[in-house]
């Protein structure tokens, strides 16, 4: 059975905290929503999905304010988003921080997905929420705008701004569309089919200067172990994480994967399958966001890069990286470039 979505208690904490700065009873509102406020003390603590719509239903038809969600973004901490949040102040461009955005989504909320991606004009960033969620609150899409545009500044610097933007809910009235322009500083659009964020090329590939590979690695693999252990069902994550502590001993097989699952061989292929995946393609998948992780931190040579991914040579690694992202290793590092594609 498929795992129910839920999202980080931290993120609630943002609605938490606009309650209480209100004036208002903030405990009584999220336990009313079936949500116990203590859980907010716990980093690693999750909320049902379900739980967490009603909370922005009552906060919604209590404060009938159509700017909520833009005030409860301001609250927001790069803590709010686990180790994401690091690793994404870590990252060397605006275009590899949303790539991991997307890739580790799930640690944040697994109620809706993110795409990410290069088109002909501009890079656009899109949320697509599960059917179920289709009536979930305005309030909370222009709140998770509102804090990407946040993170996006914190990084890149206060001149940041996106080309254009586009959000389902209707056009809000004065003063509160005033503030979405202030807020965004961009070109709005209302009543659209997706939530759309769209971003100039060059700003999204500009190195940064808060980049730190070694900090960007140490929270994926942080990010990686939450999100094995917080789902035990979830086949591929688990996987991905023994690839990774394995790779670099050269050895590592589906049958070694499998004993470190406590599974046999035959299992482990009948859940990725179940998953709509096999071994070998997750082993490529997990190679390849390695593979470009460690080619842009400078200090890594291609044979330590080579150990790693657990390749015998470096030519055969070479050969791999050019397959994946058309450039050879050593072209791709001098670029700092990604060719982005929908996922």
């Amino acid at each position: 059975m498929k795992p129910k979505a839920s999202s980080l208690t931290s993120t609630a904490l943002l609605i938490w905290k606009t309650l209480d700065s209100r004036g208002l009873d903030a405990d009584d509102f999220f336990t009313q929503s079936g949500l116990d406020p203590a859980l907010l003390q716990e980093s690693n603590a999750r909320y049902p999905g379900h739980a967490i719509k009603r909370l922005w239903h009552r906060v919604k038809e209590t404060l009938q304010d159509p700017c909520i969600g833009l005030e409860v973004a301001s609250h927001f901490h790069p803590t709010t988003l686990h180790a994401l949040g690091f690793a994404w102040m870590a990252s060397t461009t605006l275009e590899e921080a949303f790539e991991r955005l997307v890739r580790y989504s799930r640690i944040i909320t697994d109620r809706e997905e993110y795409r990410f991606g290069e088109t002909d004009e501009d890079f656009r960033f899109e949320i697509h929420p599960l059917e179920e969620d289709r009536f979930y609150p305005y309030e909370s899409r222009d709140a998770a705008f509102a804090v990407l545009i946040t993170m996006c500044r914190s990084i890149y610097g206060n001149g940041f701004n996106p080309l254009h933007i586009e959000f389902c809910r209707p056009e809000p009235a004065q003063p509160c569309m005033g503030k979405f322009h202030e807020r965004f500083r961009a070109p709005l659009a209302f009543s659209a089919p997706l939530y759309v964020m769209h971003f100039d090329k060059a700003i999204m590939r500009k190195p940064l200067p808060t980049a730190n590979a070694d900090v960007a690695r140490a929270n994926d693999e942080i990010i990686t172990d939450y999100l094995a252990q917080s789902d035990n069902s979830d086949i591929v994550m688990q996987v991905k994480k023994h690839l990774t502590e394995q790779l670099p001993s050269g050895k590592v097989t589906q049958d070694s994967i499998a004993r470190a699952l406590n599974i046999s061989s035959r299992s482990l292929q009948r859940r990725l399958h179940e998953a709509g995946t096999h071994y070998s393609e997750v082993l490529n998948n997990t190679r390849r966001e390695l593979a470009i992780t460690h080619i842009r931190n400078s200090r890594l040579s291609m044979g330590e890069i080579t150990y790693l991914l657990g390749f015998a040579e470096v030519s055969n690694f070479s050969r791999a990286f050019k397959r994946w992202t058309g450039k050879p290793p050593s072209e791709y590092r001098a670029g700092s470039t990604t060719q982005g594609i929908l996922q």
